[in-house]
């Protein structure tokens, strides 16, 4: 490698290299480009007051080189690096190519349906790298599934800022499980446990997955890469943007919707949801739920449109200080779908506002394909299929009192059955209203109970199938229907 060529290469960075995207503003500036065929990385730090992190970091990739674990090979760190404009520190590293992120690569086999490739051996490398980690008394502050990636079946860790000496500690291996939560089983922390000498996590309430849940819920009425604020004739609101954790039964949270999309879907939305021209399915005193058509980009897609409404007048103070009905059911679809509960997709939330209060509001979901537990034909499943959807149910309730909440609200028509292909049918929850940030035993699971008696094909054999989701180990004991 020519030095000469390399540095004419780095001059012209902004015009031959890539700059990568990052799900947050943490860390440097990370730009790809290829040099004599080959792919190199290069991390900028802007000019700060303080140590040389550039050169801190090429110390601790180092450290992670000669404690045996598969990383990037830090080349050399650039004091006083000009990029563009910009001057600041830099280290340039050898790419790892070509590579996927771990957590892509579950990501794709979860929205896919189809098998982990390599699933032990990748787990078994984790536990590897751990312990490498351990014997070189390191430990890791972002030790985290997305900072890996897979290159030919193996596993390289491409994040070094957070390497400390002093040893792995407990919490640095409780942020790796977190991060894993959505895609790991009992089996593999009972096997990372044993390896590691650690015991597996006993709930999914840890104290680091509390702090990742509330940093995510700080995005979701701020403009970022994941939402976008709008504003529209006095209208104000928020809108998903994308997300890193796509849905099976979302087709919309596989894509990027732009804040033009909704500056222009939006005011025929409104028109058509106060001319009464959408289809209704309900209109009570708590509110009115309609189906839409709305073209975002150049595809079309179908949603449910929520304007809810207050039965008493005591609502309206209530919601000067609480906030209104449709942000506050907003803030509890996202809680649960931080969570891994098994939702609606949240597209928009709009509000208008008078006097300090919201006068009116709507929300806009992606309309899940499916009928709700409430008028499925039960006897159009085969028993197997029959089975999983209620055990399924039964577990999305014991999931949300694990969590530390209480669904007081799991009526039937508050579920809609997602036919999966691969899965079989699926039970997602369509309203959120009744979710409350407290744990009441059992209320959940003995509302839907007393739902599904109203169900002319519900059996013995499916209260049974939905208690044992709810609470596997438990005993036994025959319920009285009442026809």
């Amino acid at each position: 490698m020519s030095h000469a060529d390399l540095e004419n290469t780095l001059r012209s960075l902004p015009q031959v290299g890539t700059r990568l995207d990052k799900r947050d503003d943490r860390g440097p500036q990370i730009w790809r480009f290829e040099h004599d065929g080959k792919p190199f990385r290069l991390h900028f730090y802007p000019r700060r007051i303080g140590s040389n992190p550039a050169l801190r970091e090429l110390q601790r990739f180092q450290q992670l080189q000669k404690a045996g674990v598969r990383s990037q090979r830090a080349i050399s760190a650039m004091v006083g690096f000009r990029l563009g404009e910009e001057r600041g520190d830099a280290l340039l590293l050898e790419s790892v190519e070509p590579s996927i992120s771990l957590e892509q690569l579950l990501i794709d086999s979860e929205v896919n349906a189809s098998p982990i490739p390599h699933r032990k051996r990748l787990l078994n490398q984790l536990i590897e790298i751990s312990q490498q980690l351990a014997k070189a008394g390191l430990g890791h502050d972002r030790l985290e599934i997305e900072n890996f990636v897979v290159h030919a079946d193996n596993l390289y860790l491409v994040e070094a800022s957070g390497v400390r000496r002093g040893g792995l500690r407990m919490k640095q291996l409780l942020r790796l499980a977190s991060s894993a939560s959505r895609f790991a089983t009992r089996s593999d922390y009972v096997r990372a446990a044993m390896a590691l000498g650690a015991p597996a996590p006993k709930s999914n309430r840890s104290a680091d997955n509390q702090r990742r849940w509330r940093r995510e819920l700080g995005r979701i009425f701020a403009d970022n890469e994941d939402f976008g604020t709008l504003e529209s004739d006095g209208w104000t609101g928020v809108f998903t943007r994308r997300t890193s954790h796509p849905l099976r039964w979302a087709s919309a949270s596989r894509r990027v919707i732009q804040r033009s999309d909704w500056e222009s879907a939006w005011p025929e939305l409104l028109a058509q949801v106060r001319s009464g021209q959408l289809s209704t399915i309900k209109n009570d005193a708590s509110g009115t739920v309609t189906r839409a058509q709305v073209r975002l980009g150049d595809a079309m897609c179908n949603v449910i449109v929520k304007s809810p409404k207050r039965k008493f007048w005591r609502q309206a103070i209530a919601e000067f200080f609480r906030g209104s009905r449709a942000r506050r059911t907003w803030i509890r679809t996202w809680k649960s779908l931080v969570r891994g509960v098994p939702t609606e997709w949240p597209m928009l939330f709009m509000e208008r506002r008078a006097s300090g209060g919201a006068i009116e509001s709507i929300l806009v979901f992606q309309q899940i394909p499916g009928e709700t537990l409430a008028t499925i034909d039960l006897d159009r499943l085969d028993s197997a299929a029959r089975e999983n959807l209620f055990r399924r149910a039964g577990r999305s309730l014991r999931q949300i009192e694990e969590l530390g909440f209480t669904h007081a609200d799991a009526k039937s028509t508050n579920w809609v059955v997602f036919h999966d292909p691969v899965h079989g049918p699926r039970p997602i929850l369509i309203d959120l209203d009744g979710v409350r940030h407290y744990r009441w035993s059992m209320m959940g699971i003995d509302r839907l109970l007393r739902a599904m008696r109203q169900h002319p094909q519900y059996t013995p054999t499916d209260s049974k199938n939905l208690c044992q989701g709810y609470a596997p180990n438990a005993r036994l004991a025959r319920e009285q229907l009442e026809k």
